[in-house]
């Protein structure tokens, strides 16, 4: 079965992930139909589809969006589910993780790369 992310920001970061693509593609036909663009991290480069729409029943996610995105889940790009191809990766080796917590809370992420 094929899941998506369950989220707006970077899987690999947390860094936002912003639609690099202008036109839509249409992924569904059913009604209201679901489109998504191609969408990349802006942090650390992770490519992504962006759904847009209305989530069909049974969607892996609830459509949360957030302020930063007006679309409500990401797949990665190639395979279209929740497991990344190794063209979705960013390439390079981490050199470095920072991770803000404020309370018990992650607030920020970010990954250095060479």
């Amino acid at each position: 079965m094929s899941r998506n992310l369950c989220r707006t920001d970077c899987a690999i970061c947390t860094g936002p992930v912003r639609v690099v693509s202008a036109a839509p593609m249409r992924v569904s036909s059913g009604a209201p139909p679901i489109t998504g663009k191609d969408a990349q991290c802006a942090a650390c480069g992770t490519k992504y589809f962006a759904w847009f729409g209305t989530h069909h029943p049974g969607a892996s996610t609830e459509g949360v969006m957030t302020a930063a995105s007006d679309f409500f889940d990401l797949s990665y790009r190639s395979t279209m589910n929740d497991e990344p191809g190794p063209d979705d990766l960013p390439a390079g080796n981490v050199e470095a993780l920072l991770v803000v917590e404020i309370d018990g809370r992650e607030v920020y992420r970010n990954a250095i790369r060479r």
